[in-house]
């Protein structure tokens, strides 16, 4: 996941593509989006970055349908920022034991 998310600054990924892969493969790690509870992360964040790397996008999404709506800058950063929070939960969680996660939810994202 970490070295999608590296090759994206430097335009060598781009932002639909690189987030729907760091999701998929959270969800790979944790048995399925359902079972991402397992991180931490509500499902409402997990859905709202599937949408938006999948349904817009503009030349870069994942769907014909996202052709015609790009990204506005907070979608843009929203996806950046849930991301790098996505990694380092995963990390966290696949370093080993670990005291109880603190839920990470759309309001910390505001």
């Amino acid at each position: 996941m970490y070295q999608h998310y590296l090759r994206h600054p430097g335009g060598g990924e781009p932002l639909p593509a690189m987030a729907y892969f760091c999701l998929t493969k959270l969800e790979q790690m944790a048995g399925g989006r359902d079972a991402a509870a397992h991180f931490g992360i509500s499902k409402r964040i997990l859905r709202c970055i599937a949408d938006l790397s999948t349904n817009e996008g503009r030349d870069y999404a994942r769907k014909a349908v996202g052709h015609a709506a790009p990204h506005t800058p907070e979608e843009e950063s929203f996806l950046r920022s849930a991301i790098k929070t996505l990694i380092h939960r995963a990390a966290e969680v696949d370093s080993g034991p670990h005291p109880a996660l603190t839920k990470i939810s759309l309001a910390d994202f505001r």
